[in-house]
């Protein structure tokens, strides 16, 4: 996916795949990139751009002795608030019946 390609995603995708990767680096020892990718179902070009984005908004942080991805304190609050605003689109899809 080119940087033409992730920014044509639909703004839904792009931070579902955003939160995927926050969750895979939120595990206690990081991430190493085959598990970003293999966790958000992305090539590793689509990762890296991804990655790229992330890390430049503070999202991520990359811990260069381990080789790891770690999630940041905003990382973590964009994905309680991702999670937050799932579970408020599930109430809703419940109430109208979807």
């Amino acid at each position: 996916m080119k940087a033409t390609e992730v920014d044509s995603l639909v703004p839904d995708a792009r931070t579902d795949i955003v939160a995927r990767i926050l969750e895979a680096a939120q595990q206690s020892d990081g991430a190493i990139q085959h598990r970003l990718s293999r966790d958000a179902h992305l090539s590793h070009l689509d990762l890296d751009e991804f990655l790229s984005l992330m890390t430049r908004n503070d999202l991520l942080t990359f811990e260069v002795v381990s080789n790891t991805y770690r999630t940041t304190r905003k990382g973590d609050a964009f994905l309680r608030t991702h999670r937050q605003m799932g579970e408020f689109i599930d109430l809703i899809e419940e109430e109208i019946g979807l």
